[in-house]
């Protein structure tokens, strides 16, 4: 049990290294940085995408 992992702290480890690869891959590319986008233009561009019928 010593290595048990809480699931929201699961998550938030998954989504800093997701972020982390994302920003390695991004300068490998050669790419500029983006700014953290916030909640809000996540979901507006979700919705964007899903009214043009095209999946992430």
């Amino acid at each position: 049990m010593a290595d048990f992992e809480h699931p929201y702290d699961k998550r938030r480890r998954l989504a800093r290294e997701h972020d982390l690869f994302a920003g390695i891959q991004r300068r490998a590319a050669g790419k500029p940085e983006q700014q953290k986008k916030t909640h809000q233009q996540e979901l507006n561009e979700a919705r964007a995408d899903a009214l043009k019928g095209k999946r992430k």
